[in-house]
């Protein structure tokens, strides 16, 4: 059974259900390379992926508990996310090439505990992380400028460090709950 794979540099696009039936895929981890990739749900990495209206819900991938992103990653259309309500994952790590993560990325991933953010990322986008209700650590690099709206909502963070760098943070970007620390004239003192 496998239980890990590295997608190589080369490749840019994956669809078409490859990994449906590796029901004990871990870890996935996407090898360094500056081009784009797009990540459709149909690919099999997704959870569980409801077709349409009707339709019966698939299980996919259950198990998968790591994603290594290293390079920038799109969803060919933001309603078919792979990683979205995958209850499994526990741990994602971005690497120095991923410089973009897309909305919704891994919304409602309620078992993801930690995530540390890509040093070349300069936005957190609206509810990547929204929903992740068992998050509660998250490392903000010192180049992202942009928190989008919800991005880290409905989370278990209760304190977050804003970097120096942040000079727009949306309303709900984080729980009224969460203690925000900053620095001495910085944006986040005016969150």
């Amino acid at each position: 059974s496998l239980d890990s794979i590295v997608i190589p540099a080369n490749i840019t696009t994956i669809n078409g259900a490859q990994f449906n039936g590796c029901t004990g895929l871990k870890y996935i981890e996407f090898a360094e390379a500056e081009t784009e990739i797009e990540v459709d749900n149909a690919s099999g990495l997704q959870a569980k992926y409801t077709a349409g209206s009707g339709d019966a819900a698939v299980d996919y991938i259950s198990t998968l508990e790591e994603v290594v992103v290293n390079r920038p990653m799109t969803a060919m259309q933001p309603a078919k996310n792979p990683w979205r309500g995958n209850t499994s994952i526990k741990k994602v790590t971005f690497g120095g090439k991923c410089t973009a993560v897309y909305s919704n990325m891994f919304e409602n991933c309620t078992s993801l505990t930690e995530v540390k953010l890509p040093l070349n990322l300069t936005s957190a986008s609206q509810e990547v992380f929204r929903d992740c209700s068992s998050l509660e650590s998250v490392t903000i690099q010192h180049n992202v400028y942009h928190i989008g709206s919800s991005a880290f909502g409905g989370c278990a963070l209760e304190s977050v460090i804003i970097p120096a760098s942040v000079t727009s943070i949306y309303s709900g970007a984080f729980d009224s709950n969460v203690t925000i620390y900053g620095y001495d004239e910085t944006y986040a003192q005016t969150y």
